[in-house]
């Protein structure tokens, strides 16, 4: 491990800097303080009484003195010795994720579900044998964190490649009866609420809200407190500077696997240690695509995915 030595200041300010737990110890007349960052050592020291001969000449008995005193300010506001922080190069603390909230389950399955049934939906399964691509999607009935999954494959030749996104499918809207009668309009796709003047109409109990770190959107979302079924969609008493937009046409959230090449047969399984479980409205889709390069070969897939969720049975 690499030493850096600092005087008092130097060392405090590049301790604030780094956001680092700091540490001491004293042995005999000795103060040592240090912390620990990205595999290097940076430590201080000072001397409760005479400073040594061999250090005076470069670190005075008035200015040990001076560090020392605001070394026991923050010894006794027990800002040493505390527990230590491990934080990645932004500052942020590195933690163990966990994918499980209180009352929540881990579930392993294959098979979507419907908007009110649980298991009733799609499986996740596909075959290809000409040129092309083929999906399958799903949804699920309520809320889920989407933890990982694992793809199981046989029959792959060079170029073939499967996908995995989360989508939000377009919300519908209908043309407002008489002329500008309706409660939106649309611009550019994006659904904006209207006083009753608008081109067309939209259902917020068919809608399916996109979240914008912006927070330029125009309607609110809220789960289920039964964290069953799906959520509500409201007009935002903050129009333009709300959490979600509302979507007239088809949204892609992420892609977790873009044309991931396959070859052969074979097992793949996402899910990195340091996976942080992310959120899944229930009015949001799922898909899986895969792409036969040339065909005249057949290529299948199946996928087992793990959520966690609070209801698995009912």
């Amino acid at each position: 491990m690499t030493q850096r030595s600092y005087v008092w200041q130097e060392w405090l300010a590049a301790s604030v800097l780094r956001k680092a737990s700091v540490q001491s110890s004293e042995l005999g007349t000795q103060v040592d303080c240090w912390f620990e960052d990205g595999g290097e050592k940076h430590s201080c020291t000072m001397w409760r009484g005479v400073v040594p001969y061999a250090i005076e000449a470069t670190y005075s008995q008035a200015q040990n003195d001076a560090d020392l005193d605001a070394y026991d300010e923050m010894l006794a506001a027990d800002s040493f010795n505390n527990a230590i922080e491990q934080r990645n190069r932004e500052g942020r603390l590195v933690t163990q994720p966990v994918t499980l909230a209180a009352n929540q389950w881990h579930y392993w399955h294959s098979i979507g579900d419907t908007a009110s049934t649980l298991r009733a939906g799609e499986q996740f399964k596909l075959t290809r044998s000409t040129a092309g691509d083929s999906d399958v999607s799903w949804q699920y009935r309520d809320p889920v964190w989407m933890a990982g999954g694992e793809l199981t494959y046989q029959g792959a030749v060079l170029g073939d490649h499967v996908s995995f996104c989360v989508y939000a499918p377009a919300t519908p809207v209908t043309a407002s009866d008489g002329g500008n009668t309706g409660n939106c309009n649309v611009y550019d796709g994006v659904i904006v609420p209207a006083a009753g003047n608008g081109a067309y109409n939209v259902d917020l109990d068919d809608c399916h809200p996109v979240p914008t770190p912006a927070q330029d959107g125009y309607w609110d979302y809220a789960l289920p407190a039964t964290m069953k079924f799906g959520g509500t969609t409201t007009l935002s008493a903050t129009p333009g500077a709300a959490s979600y937009h509302l979507i007239a046409a088809r949204f892609d959230l992420t892609r977790f696997v873009a044309k991931e090449l396959l070859l052969g047969a074979g097992r793949t399984v996402y899910e990195p240690s340091n996976i942080n479980a992310s959120l899944c409205l229930p009015e949001w889709r799922f898909e899986c695509v895969i792409h036969n390069e040339g065909g005249g070969h057949q290529f299948d897939a199946v996928w087992r995915v793990l959520v966690s969720r609070y209801w698995t049975t009912m």
